[in-house]
């Protein structure tokens, strides 16, 4: 039985990087060719991606992206408003960025938001909404602080003790922000009490 094809044309992501290193220096802050990240958000892949290799030419550095699996090939004009598969018009983001990116016929509205993304504020946010889940005062929270708490043996004790780890459909592991935070509102609520 002959399958239908898919007419959408496979663009290595070495050639993407490649393009934009080489002619794009303007952009060139969106990343470094020896660590693969989401160029919108600036979400690091993994570090096993990483060059390791002090000597590395720029072509050993461009063929890392293509085993990246996790950033994906995305239009700044989508196709469906007349945008091509011009490495000019192709951009490596995660999917999330991707999934939130506006799609416009217009480029300088794709570059707006990308310059206003931050995967660390992204993730910061998400993590306050997982607090209010669990009804914790978030202006109580701020007293206490995220990094303080996280940064004291005590709760990175608690935590490890208490949490379960979530395996990712990339092959990783991580730790939910629902799982942190529920932790963070049980060792804030079981110090109060301790200390009433």
């Amino acid at each position: 039985m002959h399958k239908p094809s898919n007419n959408r044309k496979i663009i290595p992501r070495s050639a993407v990087i490649e393009y934009w290193y080489k002619n794009m220096p303007k952009y060139s802050q969106y990343f470094d060719i020896g660590e693969p990240i989401c160029w919108a958000c600036g979400k690091p892949v993994s570090i096993r991606f990483d060059n390791k290799n002090p000597n590395a030419t720029e072509e050993e550095c461009f063929k890392i992206w293509d085993k990246v699996g996790h950033l994906q090939v995305c239009h700044i004009i989508p196709k469906a408003l007349g945008g091509s598969d011009a490495l000019s018009n192709l951009f490596l983001m995660c999917k999330e960025c991707h999934e939130l990116a506006p799609d416009t016929s217009y480029p300088d509205i794709f570059f707006k938001w990308v310059e206003k993304q931050n995967y660390v504020i992204r993730e910061a946010d998400k993590l306050v909404k997982e607090l209010e889940l669990f009804n914790l005062d978030i202006e109580e929270f701020k007293y206490y602080s995220t990094l303080q708490i996280a940064d004291t043996e005590e709760f990175q004790k608690f935590l490890l003790a208490n949490c379960g780890i979530h395996r990712t459909i990339y092959g990783g592991t991580k730790i939910k922000k629902s799982t942190i935070a529920g932790l963070l509102y049980k060792f804030i609520q079981l110090n109060k009490e301790s200390n009433e």
